[in-house]
């Protein structure tokens, strides 16, 4: 039942209709207790853009998810299913509710990203054909926050973690020409993230485990900006 809600809502963008479910488990972070993970960068830079508290706390929580996935990689451990179908379902949960609250300018883009980028941990697929549909719909509206946003654009991390998670959930939508554009201007904008190699640095101190997005981070990077004339905009 709660699945069934949950799906309902991501597809459509809504609040859940069924409360927050209940946790059986521990996170998987409190589970594998992995080397202590400093949220520091992450929190300066969303507090730096007015972010609210409540986002704030969501991505943390996220931020441990990824922490606890890397470790669970690069130690070989076993991921207890349950407790990361948990950690997964309430995180999208805490974004679904606060979306509407949160639906225009930064605050509004950081959820939708954050929607996008937990995709990638629960679908195997998650930006195929099959999905092309939802992806423009997200992607569409993080467009929409984005351009209703009063704060300037910038090179630091944050502002490019939006644009390239928007550049992976709008691949073969009508949006991938925008956001292909605010990447290369970004690019070669601000030198700090001229290469792949600087960029995934700077993805690091937001939301990113190398393990599992590095592939599929590098290749929108390279298909979508080295074909690309930069252009004003």
């Amino acid at each position: 039942m709660f699945r069934a809600d949950l799906v309902g809502a991501l597809d459509s963008l809504t609040p859940p209709r069924l409360p927050r479910p209940a946790r059986s488990f521990p996170s998987l972070y409190e589970m594998l207790r992995p080397k202590d993970r400093l949220d520091n960068e992450l929190i300066r830079a969303l507090v730096g853009r007015s972010v609210n508290v409540e986002l704030v706390s969501v991505f943390i929580d996220l931020s441990r998810l990824c922490a606890a996935l890397d470790y669970a990689v690069a130690h070989g451990v076993t991921v207890h299913p349950q407790a990361f179908d948990e950690d997964t379902t309430c995180i999208q949960h805490d974004l679904l509710r606060i979306l509407p609250r949160n639906s225009t300018g930064i605050e509004g883009a950081c959820t939708l990203a954050a929607l996008v980028f937990i995709q990638t941990f629960t679908k195997e697929a998650p930006f195929s054909g099959a999905d092309t549909s939802a992806n423009a719909f997200v992607a569409q509206r993080l467009r929409a926050s984005l351009e209703s946003s009063t704060t300037e654009e910038g090179g630091e991390p944050l502002i490019f973690w939006i644009y390239l998670i928007g550049a992976m959930a709008s691949q073969q939508t009508s949006e991938e020409g925008w956001f292909r554009q605010k990447l290369c201007r970004l690019r070669t904008e601000y030198l700090p993230i001229s290469t792949w190699t600087f960029a995934e640095d700077g993805l690091k101190k937001i939301l990113w485990s190398p393990t599992i997005h590095s592939t599929i981070g590098q290749r929108v990077w390279e298909d979508q900006l080295n074909s690309l004339i930069p252009v004003g905009l």
